[in-house]
């Protein structure tokens, strides 16, 4: 039961911290761009894509420079080194990619569902992912707090990428 728990928070904590990239993405994009985009689901999902190619890099950035992410901290998950105290830059790239590929079918529609489904089921079966496995990794999950459940409750009830009223779905997709 533990591992499908911690399978979902894992899940929760990465679409949290790429729901907030694409955010950010968005408003520096609407802020310096003058071009603007229509809504049509290709551009939607070649931005969704790319948001999730460069998430690689600036996640393992965050892994570098301060051991965790917002959406690891915010669900109380750490991810620890074997052997280290801070994850090299080289190392988290190399898991970024793996997870980006492995995890999440790079964003390829159809593809990520049975990336996802296969990692879900990889995890839920022994205690690590093949990207940790690989790699030395240790994934480390607290009792989540407050906030983070309340995080989860809102994704539940309203996904961020799909019906969320506080976001304008044009800045993301204004982004590319």
């Amino acid at each position: 039961m533990f591992r499908r728990c911690a399978a979902w928070v894992r899940y929760w904590a990465r679409m949290f911290d790429v729901y907030l990239f694409a955010i950010v993405l968005g408003i520096v994009d609407t802020v310096f761009s003058t071009r603007s985009f229509g809504r049509g689901s290709l551009e939607r999902v070649g931005a969704g894509m790319i948001i999730l190619f460069l998430w690689v890099f600036t996640e393992s950035s965050f892994l570098t420079w301060f051991g965790t992410t917002p959406g690891r901290s915010l669900f109380k998950t750490r991810l620890l080194f074997a052997g280290s105290r801070s994850i090299p830059f080289s190392e988290a790239l190399v898991r970024s990619f793996k997870v980006w590929w492995r995890g999440l079918g790079a964003g390829i529609p159809i593809v990520t569902l049975i990336t996802l489904s296969t990692a879900y089921n990889d995890l839920t079966q022994h205690p690590i992912t093949s990207w940790d496995r690989e790699g030395g990794f240790v994934v480390v999950h607290e009792k989540i707090g407050p906030l983070g459940e309340k995080a989860v409750q809102m994704d539940l009830i309203s996904p961020i990428e799909c019906t969320s009223p506080w976001v304008d779905h044009t800045i993301i997709v204004r982004f590319f």
